[in-house]
């Protein structure tokens, strides 16, 4: 299977039963891993196999200093389409966590503009998995939900991924950003919005001391002892 990777004449079709193989023959093989790696190197791999091996990559690459250098490089190739850069991020969530490379890959991919949102939030998700808790991911699904453009999908699905990786530390940030969207305005004109804002908010409530959650609804910075 090394040989057939390294065959310049082999066509995709063929390559994606090589990414097949190379998972069932003996999964977590250095071997294999390097067949995959290989793979996803190769300018003239097309992005379905490319996706294909890095979606193998998950299964078979976990801690992989390899596995994990070759989804960074693909994130950041220029012509990768979003579908496949979804997947590299996907599965660095499941392989990457607390590798710093992994770590600042997802952070650029946050950051980046010119991305649509929906590979935004998944880069977000992926990065709440391997460094619970990063502030970059709170503020990007922070972003998501107060940006106007956004669509209802994405985020109710930037809202629910926020409830399960934010620390209870960046809870009071998080109450103050999202409270003014609880108003009757938004009620009536953007409910969709209202009802993410309003579920962060509650478990916030719901996991925080009350002086806490009060100078944080308040903007307050201090609150004195029995007020």
């Amino acid at each position: 299977m090394v040989e057939l990777s390294r065959n310049s004449q082999v066509d995709d079709d063929t390559r994606r039963l090589e990414v097949e193989s190379s998972e069932q023959i003996d999964p977590g093989n250095s071997t294999a891993i390097a067949v995959l790696v290989e793979l996803i190197g190769k300018p003239h791999v097309d992005d379905y196999t490319r996706m294909l091996a890095a979606e193998s990559l998950g299964k078979t690459g976990s801690g992989n200093e390899k596995a994990i250098a070759a989804l960074v490089e693909l994130i950041g190739k220029p012509h990768v389409d979003d579908y496949t850069r979804i997947q590299a991020a996907q599965v660095l969530g499941k392989i990457g966590s607390g590798n710093e490379k992994a770590i600042a890959a997802l952070v650029e991919l946050i950051s980046n503009s010119q991305l649509d949102d929906h590979t935004r939030w998944r880069a977000a998700e992926s990065l709440g998995k391997i460094d619970p808790g990063n502030q970059k991911a709170i503020d990007a699904l922070v972003e998501l939900i107060c940006n106007p453009q956004v669509d209802d999908n994405t985020r109710w699905l930037a809202s629910n991924t926020l409830r399960q990786i934010m620390a209870e530390e960046q809870m009071p940030s998080l109450v103050t950003a999202l409270k003014d969207y609880l108003s009757p305005e938004t009620y009536k004109n953007d409910f969709n919005r209202f009802n993410d804002c309003y579920s962060l908010i509650w478990k916030c409530a719901q996991n925080m001391p009350y002086p806490a959650f009060y100078q944080a609804w308040h903007q307050q910075e201090k609150v004195k002892d029995g007020e």
